[in-house]
């Protein structure tokens, strides 16, 4: 399967709640690594492997609806992908609506995701997590 086809995979299940689909797509040495300081996400940039994915993307799924999640063109590189998801995510339990871009580079190994760095609007992601955590 050409990347940019497994990519839209992972982006359309995971807008569609379907974990499973996911998981499938990416390697079993999989490694996930969230740029966020260690006070806006415990671990840090610490790279999660596919079971602690499993569970960060397991929680978002219950913890947010998903208004629109659109990937935008997926770029690839050689061995190497990069998108820009436009994104909207209704916190579920205050109601407040994440309205960001992130920033997504993607890794492939035999046609498998080895790899995903994802990184953030600091400020913006840093505004809503405080405004989220008070309420």
């Amino acid at each position: 399967m050409a990347v940019p086809t497994i990519l839209q995979a992972i982006y359309d299940a995971y807008r569609e709640k379907r974990l499973e689909d996911v998981l499938s797509c990416v390697d079993d040495d999989f490694r996930f690594i969230i740029q966020l300081p260690e006070e806006l996400f415990p671990g840090g940039n610490t790279p999660r492997d596919k079971t602690e994915t499993a569970e960060i993307m397991r929680h978002y799924m219950e913890s947010y609806d998903f208004v629109s999640y659109d990937p935008g063109p997926i770029i690839v590189t050689g061995d190497k992908a990069t998108a820009q998801p436009h994104v909207r995510l209704r916190h579920k339990r205050s109601g407040k609506v994440l309205d960001t871009k992130f920033r997504h580079l993607w890794h492939i190994k035999d046609g498998k995701v080895a790899v995903l760095e994802e990184s953030f609007d600091l400020p913006a992601i840093e505004a809503f997590l405080k405004s989220v955590s008070e309420g």
